[in-house]
């Protein structure tokens, strides 16, 4: 579409045009005749179009207004007066991104879509939900999805709400505490201070009526920012936000973040550990500064590749020097960016209380020292090279990625392209390096100016403490209200009961726009693949353009080991490229790496031949992402990793096992659904068994028992670990697949034996209880039941969106407060319930009992298939960046799963009726009755799901 600068179009004057290069397009940009809202477009041509509007908001106090509103307008507006309108876009949307954002100062609405019909239906309806939605008509919007007080059936009164539980979920990281506690440090005077998404123990003191004034304050179009990217229909789209806001006059004030003048402060607070777990060494210790603000890119992306310079391995001098003194067992350092003023943080991980202050000593000292003596010119420049090849990666959804980048200036008053573009402030990136330019930085970033200290101490008590403050307010509420208080609280409660019970009116559904399914394509999406073979080795290429850029995997068959060799040898993930070789120092390997290659990773797959439940496929894979230019030297280096990594440094191995059992221990507080999916399917096949052991709680064990028992292992560790390259890392054992638009010959570029070929398939069976409990210390939970049908069709997917879309979201989520639950259906016919920062898991675990009575019900009334057939295609396509093509096809290639079969299946899903659904309740039924299950929760809530083995974090 022709735009010329002070073009009007729909209420919108162009008052900026630009041609950028570096984004394959131009960036128009817009102010609104009336209201003043501002509007950038992206006009690149990019078949994925995506519509956003952010609002500018800033949090006052702890109560999560901002991140409640987020929830609660999508619950319903005055076009689509239905509960759940964001539901029903999931149900019926070939979608590529539908969802909202809190951030600590602003909130997104984007969507976006490949499809120019569901485009305009999704923006229709997310600029109803954000300029009219109901909630100031129904109370029980904000009850459900905010906070609300009820009484159990014994009588007890507690709080329930989905923002309450998912922060519950939240704050039970370490790492959320931590960054919490240092905002409260260096932002006493800014809005930064504050929990944007809300803190459990304040969210219900906010009332509905600062709930609804807060949303007239701050959704208005003059606080608006809107962002379109690709090929987006511009007509339509910029005439319906018109229809929004076209005479609305302007804000004479709009909001804006408090500038906060650097200050210095320190604190000690707690953090909760299990009542089971060991508190020595479990200190934390944090500094941090303000570094600028907005406007300071190329000082924010320096501080960046300092960080990485400082601690990116354990080889790095900051981190090296912290881990040999013992002063600590990881170091992390972040900048922490997307808000007005950035800063920086260093974290240091598992320490004793009392090391403290020796440990700020050595920080400041090594930084002292090291900007004396001057930084390593090479690593400095290895570490900018890393930073502007994943700058330059084409991650999906870019779209959506241009548009949040776009905001962390254009938000604050800034050039929305300022954090598009990255050629000019890599040139002075360099121009730093050459002279002394990362010197000073780093001296006015390890000054005591400004620097701000939190120690954060292990607590067995917390969880108990809290609890029992929250029933103490939840008493303190009851004795203060009245009889017509009460009476009140009951009607509220039974009106949202009701509310939530209830259909919506056809005439409401009706009112929805809707996607044809004449639109969807029988075809699954292909791409063209080359396969071939070459002195034994089977070579796979999927011709993705991929820019300059190839994307290749080594696997290398691995059927040699048991299951508990499986989960110690998973552990190279963390090892690999981080050790020394024959040939180079671990820190002169680093910087091999971080000059030549894009990206590198190891680990342990495990894939299997559909049918095949008995024998699976454990293969060693090799992921790496480089120029063309490079492809030969990051073949030469992996093949060093491989065949010449020294073992021998034992310490340096116990350093890393001990951040990666903390890591996995975060994990799985965070990710508990996950986790309880490996346990409950490891039952039904030879890949899930292993699949556990790889990745699930058997490998978390694993890791936990090497790091605290090290000195006796650590012989044998290694020489397994020797044992497992040796053996697995030869030609004849090896599958390369490579994703790029020009033809490579890495085989003939690795340097590795030639070796004897191998069955890949080995046998396992799992020893995972068939009744699970996981103690981990949160007040949150997440419940899951597993089971199997012999093969996967394709209106099975559609049946578990049904039920994920309907009956789990309204009685797991709605009715029961968590923040997420679903089915989910795996190639192979394993299937999962999961709840999500739930707060009655053994509930949960009751309605997973009742799915195929849902199901029958559900086919027993009148609503149509077409929308969960819509979204169930949309979930088998979704957006994929080069670099994640390959494994996700590689998936099909081990599974033998041919192209006509994965039609075939498309159209299984295209053409499910509901007789299709009822044949799949006997399966439904099965997995109520003899599923096995996982329930990943504190000890207490433990106690009250029957029949569970219950084994500590």
């Amino acid at each position: 579409m022709t735009l010329n600068l002070d073009e009007e179009i729909h209420g919108f004057r162009v008052t900026r045009i630009r041609d950028i290069e570096q984004l394959d397009g131009r960036l128009v940009e817009m102010r609104h005749k009336d209201s003043g809202a501002e509007l950038c477009w992206l006009d690149n041509g990019a078949s994925n179009k995506l519509f956003s509007v952010a609002f500018k908001t800033i949090p006052r106090d702890d109560t999560g207004v901002f991140h409640i509103l987020e929830h609660t307008v999508l619950c319903g507006s005055a076009k689509f007066p239905v509960k759940e309108p964001f539901v029903d876009l999931l149900k019926g949307s070939m979608q590529t991104f539908l969802n909202a954002m809190t951030y600590p100062d602003k909130t997104v609405y984007p969507i976006s879509s490949r499809n120019k019909q569901d485009f305009l239906n999704l923006t229709e309806v997310y600029l109803d939900a954000v300029f009219a939605p109901r909630i100031k008509d129904d109370p029980s919007i904000f009850m459900q999805e905010g906070w609300h007080m009820e009484f159990s059936d014994e009588g007890k009164p507690l709080f329930k709400g989905v923002v309450f539980n998912e922060m519950k979920g939240a704050l039970s990281s370490v790492d959320e505490v931590i960054d919490i506690g240092m905002n409260n440090l260096l932002y006493p005077d800014s809005c930064y201070k504050y929990v944007s998404g809300g803190a459990p123990a304040v969210i219900p003191d906010l009332t509905y009526k600062q709930y609804c004034d807060t949303y007239d304050e701050f959704y208005h179009p003059s606080n608006a920012r809107f962002y379109l990217d690709g090929d987006v229909p511009l007509d339509e789209t910029l005439a319906m936000i018109d229809s929004y806001i076209a005479g609305v006059a302007p804000l004479t004030e709009l909001p804006e973040v408090p500038v906060q003048k650097p200050v210095g402060g320190s604190a000690v607070q707690h953090y909760e550990i299990g009542a089971e777990e060991s508190s020595v060494n479990r200190t934390h210790f944090t500094m941090g500064k303000i570094i600028g603000d907005h406007q300071d890119k190329t000082k924010s992306m320096a501080v960046n590749v300092l960080a990485d310079y400082l601690a990116g391995s354990n080889e790095a001098p900051m981190k090296k020097a912290i881990i040999e003194a013992g002063l600590g067992q990881d170091v992390m350092i972040n900048l922490i960016d997307g808000i007005a003023q950035p800063w920086l943080m260093i974290s240091v991980r598992n320490l004793n209380e009392d090391q403290t202050d020796e440990l700020k000593k050595l920080i400041m000292a090594t930084a002292a020292e090291m900007v004396s003596k001057g930084l390593d010119k090479n690593d400095i420049n290895a570490c900018i090279n890393r930073m502007e090849f994943e700058m330059r990666s084409m991650y999906e959804p870019q779209g959506l990625t241009r548009c949040i980048n776009a905001l962390d200036s254009w938000l604050y008053g800034g050039d929305p392209v300022l954090y598009l573009v990255h050629d000019d402030n890599f040139a002075e990136l360099r121009e730093m390096a050459e002279g002394d330019g990362f010197e000073k930085l780093m001296a006015e970033l390890f000054s005591e100016n400004g620097m701000c200290t939190l120690v954060s101490v292990p607590d067995k008590d917390l969880g108990a403490e809290q609890a029992a403050a929250e029933e103490k307010v939840l008493s303190d509420r009851v004795n203060a209200m009245s009889d017509d208080d009460m009476a009140a609280l009951k009607k509220a409660n039974e009106r949202l009961s009701a509310w939530q019970a209830a259909a919506d009116p056809p005439e409401a559904k009706a009112k929805l726009p809707v996607l044809p399914l004449s639109e969807i394509s029988p075809e699954p999406e292909m791409t063209e693949t080359f396969v071939n073979e070459k002195e034994g080795t089977k070579i796979v290429r999927y011709a993705v353009p991929s820019h300059g850029i190839t994307h290749f995997t080594l696997y290398f068959s691995m059927p040699d080991f048991d299951l508990s060799q499986l989960s110690a040898i998973s552990g190279i993930s963390e090892l690999l490229g981080e050790l020394p070789t024959r040939k180079h120092t671990a820190s002169e390997l680093q910087q091999l790496i971080k000059f030549y290659i894009g990206s590198l990773s190891f680990g342990v797959k495990v894939f299997a031949e559909k049918g095949n439940r008995e024998e699976c496929m454990p293969k060693l894979a090799v992921r790496c992402s480089v120029l063309d230019s490079n492809i030969g030297k990051a073949a030469e280096i992996i093949c060093e990793i491989l065949t010449e990594t020294d073992f021998s440094n034992k310490e340096l191995i116990r350093n890393i096992l001990l951040q990666l059992e903390e890591g996995n221990r975060q994990n799985v507080i965070m990710n508990g659904h996950r986790m309880g999916m490996k346990e409950t399917l490891s039952h039904y096949s030879a890949s899930a068994a292993a699949d556990e052991a790889v990745n699930g709680f058997g490998f978390v064990n694993c890791i936990h028992e090497l790091a605290q028992n090290f000195d006796d292992r650590a012989d044998n560790y290694t020489e397994l670990l020797s044992d497992a390259l040796k053996k697995a890392v030869n030609k004849k054992r090896l599958i390369i697949s490579i994703t790029s638009d020009k033809e490579h010959d890495i085989l003939s570029l690795l340097d590795i034996p030639t070796g004897e070929a191998v069955s890949p398939y080995r046998k396992y069976t799992t020893e995972v209880p068939e009744k699970l409990g996981i103690a981990i210390p949160a007040p949150v939970s997440y419940a899951v039941q597993g089971w199997h049908v012999p093969e996967r069709k394709g209106s099975m997917r559609t049946a578990a969106n049904i039920l994920s879309l309907d009956y789990l979201w309204n009685n797991v989520r709605v009715q029961g407060g968590a923040y997420g639950a679903g089915l989910t259906m795996l190639l192979n016919g394993d299937m999962a319930c999961y709840s999500y920062r739930d707060p009655s898991p053994d509930r949960s675990l009751s309605i997973y009992a009742t799915l195929a009575d849902a199901v029958e019900k559900w086919c027993g009334g009148d609503e149509k298939l077409d929308n969960y057939i819509i979204s169930t295609v949309a979930a088998t396509e979704p957006l994929r960046s080069p670099q994640n093509f390959g494994p996700v096809e590689d998936e099909f290639m081990f599974a033998g799963i041919s192209r006509e079969e994965r039609v075939q299946r498309r159209k299984e899903i295209l053409s499910t009726t509901k007789e299709d659904l009822l044949a799949f309740c006997g399966a439904l039924r099965e997995l109520g009755e003899k599923g096995s299950i996982c329930v990943v929760s504190n000890s207490d809530t433990l106690g009250s799901c029957k029949g569970l083995e219950i084994k500590s974090l």
